[in-house]
């Protein structure tokens, strides 16, 4: 079985598990073009909060961030025998592009998402890599209209 078909058996067998009523409102979304839409000075802020642990160096945090940051700026692809560079986001396929997304992500998670779970705004929530969110909201329009505007962002 891949990751993804064990990941939906797992969100199918924890929403039977919800209590779901006529305001609950089950919303998936889908991060489109996560890799190139990434912002660059976010993965960077990211990664330095997440290097901010008391077992962390501060010389060693310092060196990995320069890393990431040269990495991000030493950024290419090639298409149709031509190279690339974008001008936001980070490529697809790199080793490090899947590390710098769930890095970013996760600090998006606990800055966001958590608090909206701690006050039951929403009470659900999971995500598998960039593909999908899954919410289950129990307020109105608002709360809704609210994470949907979130997570265009």
């Amino acid at each position: 079985m891949f990751a993804f078909e064990i990941w939906s058996i797992e969100i199918a067998e924890e929403l039977t598990q919800l209590n779901i009523n006529q305001n609950s409102k089950l919303i998936p979304l889908d991060i489109k073009d996560l890799y190139t839409n990434l912002p660059k000075q976010g993965i960077t802020m990211a990664t330095r909060h997440w290097l901010q642990q008391p077992t962390i160096d501060h010389e060693e945090s310092k060196q990995i961030i320069l890393l990431i940051d040269t990495i991000m700026e030493q950024n290419y692809f090639q298409y149709n025998n031509q190279y690339f560079k974008p001008q936001k986001g980070i490529i697809m396929g790199s080793p490090l592009s899947g590390t710098l997304a769930e890095l970013y992500l996760q600090k998006i998670e606990k800055d966001n998402i958590k608090q909206w779970l701690d006050s039951n705004e929403i009470s659900y929530y999971k995500r598998y890599v960039d593909d999908t969110f899954y919410s289950l909201l129990h307020a109105g329009r608002s709360s809704a209209n609210h994470f949907s505007e979130f997570s265009n962002t």
